[in-house]
């Protein structure tokens, strides 16, 4: 699955987080997590591999080059590009976006600059626009604010067939899958405050609950980090584990409950008889 989409590379961390954190604190199936952490090493051990082989043949250790893409297209998106050094590259990116700056033409400067400079050279000039500053986390807080009001489902128009461009299919989405990224965020609220609630009263640790708030974290944090555009489309692996968790919450939360209401009534029977 991470060979299709290197999106997935937080998987495993997560996965081997969970395995371990289980090896420590649940004695009961020290059998089963140890053959998930064996599991995530093999994986691991083979994407290194793999990274190293890529080093070999085409200089670059890593799984794809999307990164390089995704960080340069970012820049000039989010016109970060002018914080950049090199001022020749800010030049071809401003007469690429001067009449609009839409995906479409942060593509293309894209294009110019691999036109005239190597890789490296705008590798070096995507960090130094994005470099981890308050600007930068500024525009990442508008980039989550802005996603909010945004459905998790189908979204965008098709403009490259004829006769479909006055279809949104956002609209379809909202039908669908009614839920936005603002629902999403607070699901994970609610899950973290359940989560400690369970610790603290129960002593307990619901993995199933932590382990998809995980796995929905995680994806939000590399769209938003990581990917320029096309959010739904990276975020549609979580689209279960979102539903998963709603039903879960729900369901725990009644039971546990339904558990006070017994122990009341428990407690209650035995002061009457005494």
């Amino acid at each position: 699955m991470i060979m299709t989409r290197p999106q997935f590379i937080y998987l495993l961390p997560i996965y081997l987080l969970f395995w371990i954190l289980k090896f420590f604190l649940d004695k009961k199936e020290k059998k089963q997590v140890f053959t998930g952490i064996i599991s995530c090493t093999i994986c691991i051990v083979m994407l290194l591999i793999y990274c190293g082989m890529m080093k070999y043949q085409h200089g670059e250790f890593s799984l794809s080059a999307v990164s390089y893409i995704n960080d340069t297209v970012t820049a000039v998106y989010s016109e970060l590009y002018k914080r950049a050094d090199n001022q020749d590259m800010i030049a071809i990116v401003d007469e690429a976006v001067k009449e609009s700056n839409d995906g479409t033409t942060a593509f293309q400067a894209l294009d110019d600059l691999r036109a005239e400079y190597e890789i490296d050279e705008i590798k070096e000039f995507a960090n130094q626009s994005l470099k981890k500053d308050s600007e930068y986390v500024d525009y990442l807080m508008n980039k989550t604010i802005g996603l909010s009001n945004e459905s998790i489902g189908a979204s965008g128009y098709i403009t490259n067939k004829e006769g479909y461009q006055d279809i949104n299919y956002s609209i379809l989405g909202n039908l669908v899958l009614p839920i936005n990224f603002a629902f999403v965020y607070i699901m994970i609220i609610v899950a973290i405050v359940y989560l400690l609630w369970k610790l603290i009263k129960f002593k307990k640790i619901d993995w199933l609950v932590a382990f998809c708030t995980a796995l929905i974290f995680a994806n939000l944090f590399t769209l938003i980090v990581g990917a320029p555009f096309e959010p739904q489309r990276l975020f549609l692996p979580s689209i279960v584990p979102v539903l998963l968790l709603i039903g879960l919450i729900l369901s725990n939360v009644k039971s546990n409950e339904l558990e006070n209401e017994e122990r009341v009534i428990v407690k209650n029977g035995e002061k009457q008889r005494k």
